[in-house]
């Protein structure tokens, strides 16, 4: 293996890592609180990181959209959990 591969795959390794984190968070925030915001907002980050981990291993127009379409997701998702308010109090 060149040392090109092996840095490769520990980028990708990483970025799995990231992931499988997000989603780690994702589920917790929404056990330990009742709440999927913080962890939606959590994991989206985390998506970001391994998508932009990814990106700097491997330079293509695939990574690069990849990124982009994660960039736009997160942002719409961001500003619509921050425009919706939790029910009052006696309410559901």
């Amino acid at each position: 293996m060149t040392p090109v591969t092996v840095a490769t795959a520990w980028v990708d390794l990483a970025a799995l890592a990231l992931s499988a984190g997000g989603l780690v968070v994702l589920l917790l925030a929404g056990m330990a609180q009742r709440s999927w915001r913080a962890g939606v907002e959590m994991a989206l980050s985390l998506w970001m990181a391994a998508i932009l981990l990814r990106l700097s291993g491997l330079h293509s127009w695939q990574n690069l959209a990849a990124a982009a379409v994660v960039l736009l997701i997160r942002y719409m998702v961001s500003v619509a959990l921050h425009f919706r308010r939790p029910p009052h109090k006696g309410q559901r």
